[in-house]
Order: structure tokens, then sequence, then C-alpha cells
């Protein structure tokens, strides 16, 4: 994007301003792996029912909202747990290879550039990025991390309520919500997370079913005490919906009982002043190859508005690394102090 249109999206110059000032979660999804030879939902779910199900059909999610997890359920019913997770783990990276730190540096793959920016702001006295949310089980990120940097210690995978990110923040936290299944089976036992996988439609209401489980209290308390940045996610995941609704309905109920103790409370002072409160997060996304996928955007945008996320739209993802140097540049003197 050419410097005068950076200037006229306002969604891009709040998200900028927003970073060099104030407390930072990423937000990542599947898009971020994508480049690195990690499938899709789709693929995942496509190569797991051919191996186990051979020519059945599997049934178009778009006949079927809910036919991936409801597959993925399936599917560990007929392979059992470890070989559910032994499938899964074999299937996740059969195409990946692990880039190299000099390919890290100058690559513009989405993965390569959220790892430069996590890095720049890590290095600064008072980093801006309070920690990184991820529904990937993989441990890309956590790969592309030690590598730049030259340590695994740089980051701190936590994927249940028993652990704890470093008190002196030496590491980039990094919250896996819907399990961890690290490339090497041969990492540390506890290190793993098959266990709190959210792939299966059992998996994914048993999430919901406890208000207070750890992926619930993670991502309610990003979208409370931080801006909520989400890269590489389509905005479409059950749980993603359902969190930024209760935040919304939330912050509109406070502010209908704040706003009725004046004198003569306004609904359109109440209306106003609920979204500005709400109005912290933002959706990295691209322009769509096709009219359907604009307008699919466009609406998810529209509606996302309503519960407080910005849309920022780049041409393509290689324009996201300009956007993560503007807000996450490697100059402290470029970063207003955090607030």
């Amino acid at each position: 994007m050419p410097p005068t249109a950076r200037q006229k999206d306002p969604a891009r110059a709040a998200l900028i301003a927003t970073a060099h000032r104030s407390r930072i979660t990423l937000v990542l999804g599947a898009g971020l792996s994508r480049g690195a030879g990690v499938p899709t939902w789709g693929e995942l779910v496509g190569t797991l029912w051919r191996e186990v199900f051979g020519a059945r059909a599997l049934p178009p999610v778009e006949r079927v909202p809910l036919a991936y997890p409801q597959a993925l359920e399936m599917l560990a019913r007929e392979l059992g747990d470890s070989g559910f997770e032994k499938a899964l783990r074999r299937a996740l990276y059969a195409r990946f290879e692990r880039s190299s730190a000099t390919a890290l540096r100058t690559s513009t793959s989405s993965l390569a550039s959220v790892t430069r920016a996590l890095l720049r702001d890590h290095a600064l006295q008072t980093p801006h990025i309070a920690r990184v949310v991820t529904f990937n089980v993989d441990d890309l990120l956590e790969q592309s991390l030690g590598s730049l940097a030259g340590s695994a210690l740089v980051s701190k995978p936590i994927v249940r309520a028993s652990q704890h990110p470093r008190g002196d923040g030496s590491a980039v936290s990094v919250y896996h919500l819907h399990g961890f299944l690290p490339q090497s089976s041969r990492a540390r036992w506890h290190t793993h997370a098959a266990d709190a996988l959210v792939f299966t439609d059992a998996q994914y209401w048993a999430s919901i079913a406890t208000p207070a489980s750890f992926p619930n209290r993670v991502m309610q308390f990003a979208l409370h005490d931080s801006h909520c940045v989400f890269i590489g996610c389509s905005m479409t995941d059950l749980n993603v919906a359902r969190w930024l609704s209760v935040h919304a309905s939330e912050v509109a109920a406070d502010k209908a009982s704040q706003f009725a103790a004046r004198p003569e409370p306004s609904q359109k002072a109440t209306r106003a002043a609920t979204q500005r409160a709400l109005a912290r997060h933002t959706w990295v996304r691209t322009r769509g190859g096709d009219r359907d996928g604009d307008a699919s955007s466009d609406f998810l945008s529209d509606w996302l508005a309503t519960r407080g996320v910005q849309s920022v739209t780049l041409t393509d993802w290689d324009a996201l690394d300009a956007l993560l140097r503007e807000a996450f540049p490697d100059r402290p003197a470029a970063r207003t102090r955090a607030r």
C-alpha cells in the first residue's frame, strides 16, 4: 500500500497509534502457518478423512456448517485418543520445512513478519505486546522465534491453567487456546496438550460449557486488559464470535447501568459511550480475490464493528510486514510510553 493510501486509512493509523502507546495482544490464526506448509482447516480434515474413511463422502461445509468439527469427532472416535493425536501431528507437519534464521530475516511471509515484530518489541525496555494468543496447535511460532533469536527460551508456550508466564518478562508468552502439538513427539512431555485440543464438535461444546475454563478466561481477559490484533484469523470461528459477543454484551449492560444514574439518561449518549468502550480491537485482513470473497469479508467487517473490532485491509499478506514495522518499530524513541 503506497504512503498516500496508508494516510487515508483511519483504521490503519489508529492501529499504529494504539500499538505505540498501549498493551497489545496478538491473536493469531491458521493463516499465519499456511505459508509454511501447514494445511488449512479444510485440507486437514479432508486429508484425515480420506486416510480413515477412504471414498466415503465428506459433506461440503457450506451445506453442513459444523461439518469439520463433526467430521473430526467421527475421526477421533474411529482412531482413539492416541491414534487421533498421531494422525493430527503427521498431517500438520507433513509439508512443513523449518526456516533458517537467514530466511526469517528477509522473508515477507506472515509467520516471519510476526516473528520479527515480536522480537523487535521484546527487545524494548517497555514492550507493548503483552501476550500472544493463538488458535494454532502447531509450534511454528516458537520454532521461528527460537531460530531468529538463537534461543528457544525467548518464548514460553502456555497451554493449560497450571502454567504461567515468566514473571521477569524474559520470554514471549504464547497462549495456545486450542491445545498444543509440537512438531517433535520427543519434546518434553509436559509441553504437549493433546488433552486440551479444541478440534471436534464435542470439544467445542465442552469449552463453552465451562464459563471459567482456561481458554475463556485468557481470551476474555485479553479483550479487557489490552487491544487485540487478529492476524491470520478468518473470524468465523464459533468461539471467537462467542467471546466477542459476550464481551460486547457485558460492556453494553455496564454502560446502560452507568448512564441510568444520570438525571436525564440519553439512549444516544449511552450507545456512543458503549461504542467508544468497545472499539479497541483490530482485524487485519486482505482484499479477497473475487467478489464473493470481498462480500464475505466486508460483511464480517461490518458485523465485527458492532463488536468493537475495526478492520485494516491489506492488498495482500506481503504488505503485513510494512504494517508491523510501523506498529512495532525497533527504535525505542519512536514509541510512546505505555499507558
